[in-house]
């Protein structure tokens, strides 16, 4: 796998003689066809026509490109169709990366090929500063112009030989009043309890409904103390079988033998 970037400023020799016959100035990419075409020896500027010369003509990409010996850098009119991809003015480093949903995802950091000039795929970097790279594969692409990259939804991956990864569903939410990040994952849902448990041996649910009941056991909670009812006043001071409505102390009545005898003597006198 070949960084494009990687292959910028690099001498083009001839094989056979030896020659530097140019620099690697800039790539044309056939975006119908996800294909290096041909290295930009010279930059189109202002009366001066871009050169080219064929990827077909490559034999070894090292730190240096060795291209067949009768090659030499030719005028991009002699490719009318070469000429009309440039034309198109795309520009893949740094283009910006939107999914097919309409999100942003950040911006084109490499290309991504073989040693046939095929693309594999783009590396995207994202993230604060672009710290953060993924990748997503040619057939993942939707478009490529001028202004944007266009790829399918979840199509980011750690590396083109890995699968796609999850879109990430946690929202980041910043409390009012303290200022705390929060971030709450919206996948997370509460399970729910399975309608049909599945059927136990006996000898199993028995051990299970004796398990219940043992932690059952454990933790009910203890038993409420013996209510006691205090008697009222009254009660405490009279004696039992007391009319609590004659509190008062009665005079004591003399027996009736001595009764008699005080109305004898009262009698004889």
């Amino acid at each position: 796998m070949l960084k494009a970037g990687d292959l910028l400023r690099k001498q083009l020799i001839q094989s056979s003689t030896g020659n530097i016959i140019g620099h690697v100035e800039d790539l044309l990419l056939d975006i119908d066809h996800d294909r290096l075409v041909a290295f930009i020896t010279t930059s189109p500027r202002w009366l001066r026509e871009a050169h080219v010369v064929p990827w077909s003509t490559v034999r070894v990409i090292g730190d240096v490109i060795l291209v067949q010996a009768d090659v030499e850098p030719t005028p991009i009119s002699e490719f009318p169709e070469w000429k009309a991809l440039l034309g198109r003015k795309i520009r893949v480093s740094g283009t910006t990366v939107v999914s097919d949903d309409g999100q942003r995802i950040g911006t084109v950091g490499e290309l991504l090929i073989d040693t046939s000039g095929a693309v594999k795929g783009y590396m995207i970097t994202h993230g604060f500063l672009g710290s953060e790279r993924h990748f997503v594969a040619a057939a993942d692409i939707e478009a490529l112009g001028s202004d944007a990259l266009i790829i399918r939804r979840n199509s980011l991956r750690d590396s083109l030989d890995e699968q796609p990864l999850q879109r990430s569903t946690s929202t980041q939410v910043i409390l009012p009043f303290t200022g705390t990040r929060v971030v709450v994952d919206e996948s997370e849902q509460t399970p729910q309890a399975s309608e049909h448990e599945p059927d136990l041996p006996q000898d199993e649910a028995d051990a299970v409904s004796l398990g219940e009941h043992l932690v059952a056991e454990n933790h009910a909670p203890p038993p409420p103390p013996p209510r006691t009812t205090r008697a009222s006043t009254a009660e405490e001071v009279l004696p039992k079988n007391t009319d609590p409505t004659h509190t008062a102390k009665q005079p004591s009545q003399p027996p009736p033998e001595q009764a008699q005898e005080h109305s004898d003597a009262d009698h004889d006198a």
